[in-house]
């Protein structure tokens, strides 16, 4: 996979949830994902690995001040966030033990990318923009 081949997405307004802190940290953690994605070469793997670590970090940072939200906001659907949350950051724990073969970091990146970017847009789509009536109504917005 070239370099040149790899998609690099713009955040979207149709992305917003109307909460502010939430939709700059979906813009954080896209732009990591994005930088993540341009280092994915073998001889990237320096750089990629303190990227995935950035990422992983941030990601978990993210989730937790969205689920103390939702628990202001007694949203209900807290639980299964919290369990996609948790699905997610197994998958990152996957991605970093396969990347720990140079010869195989190309092959992998290509999969990781794929399934960040999809996984963030559709999570936020599918699943955050549930909450967006519940923070408004807790007057988390």
């Amino acid at each position: 996979m070239e370099k040149s081949k790899i998609e690099r997405l713009t955040w979207k307004s149709e992305w917003n949830t109307g909460i502010e802190s939430i939709d700059l940290q979906h813009q954080k953690i896209l732009t990591a994902i994005n930088a993540l994605n341009r280092s994915f070469l073998p001889e990237d793997g320096p750089v990629a690995a303190k990227l995935f670590e950035a990422l992983t970090a941030y990601t978990r940072i993210h989730f937790s001040y969205e689920e103390k939200l939702m628990a202001q906001a007694h949203f209900g659907e807290l639980e299964q966030q919290k369990a996609e949350h948790d699905a997610f950051m197994e998958k990152l724990e996957e991605f970093k033990k396969n990347t720990a073969n140079p010869k195989d970091l190309e092959q992998v990146m290509g999969r990781m990318q794929t399934y960040l970017l999809d996984w963030l847009i559709q999570h936020i789509l599918e699943q955050d923009m549930r909450y967006k009536v519940a923070f408004k109504k807790a007057g988390l917005s």
